[in-house]
């Protein structure tokens, strides 16, 4: 009977837990890559669970990975594994790579339906990656994005 239970209990939280196959395709084939290794950050599934109930400046979930090291290759294969693995529907809004220090930034988007839209950006820079998955409201992100660059043009003056 306890056996009967704990698999149930197991069973409702894997279909309660939104499922975001390409993030975990991504950042494996990142992991796999010689001279790179994940590093876990403590609570995260803590951290995750508090976006899922307060919704901070309409984020609604997110999906962190981190890496250190480096391979020496260019950025050209890393763009290659988000294209391939990162699934259906998203389209490229940011791609910029820098050739004298090798850094990387890529933004893809796919639009969720309503207000609401998924971004994964992965960057580069020298022995770090970042893989970030975020669902949030495209009008709030709208809104924070030409609030900060508001604020940049009066800090210039």
């Amino acid at each position: 009977m306890t056996r009967r239970m704990i698999a149930a209990g197991f069973t409702v939280l894997l279909l309660a837990l939104p499922m975001r196959a390409g993030f975990h395709e991504v950042a494996h084939a990142i992991g796999k890559r010689p001279g790179v290794r994940r590093v876990d950050i403590p609570l995260m599934g803590l951290l995750r669970f508090g976006v899922w109930i307060v919704h901070p400046k309409g984020v609604y979930d997110f999906q962190l990975a981190t890496f250190e090291g480096r391979d020496g290759r260019d950025g050209a294969e890393l763009a290659a594994i988000l294209r391939e693995r990162i699934g259906a529907g998203y389209r490229p809004m940011v791609q910029v790579r820098s050739a004298r220090g090798g850094e990387l930034t890529l933004i893809y988007a796919k639009p969720l339906g309503g207000d609401r839209v998924d971004l994964f950006i992965l960057s580069r820079d020298h022995h770090d990656t970042v893989l970030l998955r975020v669902d949030a409201d495209a009008r709030i992100a709208a809104a924070e994005v030409a609030k900060e660059r508001i604020d940049i043009h009066v800090a210039r003056r």
